[in-house]
């Protein structure tokens, strides 16, 4: 299960330019990130899009697992190293690394 706010997040630039990315809307929200420093906005947009890229790395392996249930091991294609990168982000996420 996810501990995370699943969101939809967004980002929000102040009259300032302060760049801050929220759960639901900008009155709506429970959490709230200021993104400091250079390439703010980039950075807003990689935090903003982290839930669901988390998510589709989740369906990916689980899609690789049937094939690799279903087909047996593909080696040579390169998804071994994939699969590995992709749980050891996913374990990131969730703190577990």
């Amino acid at each position: 299960m996810n501990k995370w706010t699943p969101g939809p997040w967004s980002i929000h630039v102040n009259q300032h330019g302060e760049v801050d990315v929220h759960d639901g809307t900008e009155h709506e929200c429970t959490s709230v990130f200021s993104v400091h420093g250079a390439n703010q906005k980039e950075n807003a947009h990689l935090i903003a899009s982290a839930p669901d890229l988390v998510l589709a790395l989740e369906d990916l392996l689980s899609g690789w697992r049937y094939i690799r249930e279903t087909h047996g091991d593909l080696y040579g294609v390169g998804w071994d190293r994939t699969q590995k990168k992709a749980e050891k982000a996913i374990a990131k996420a969730r703190g577990e690394s």
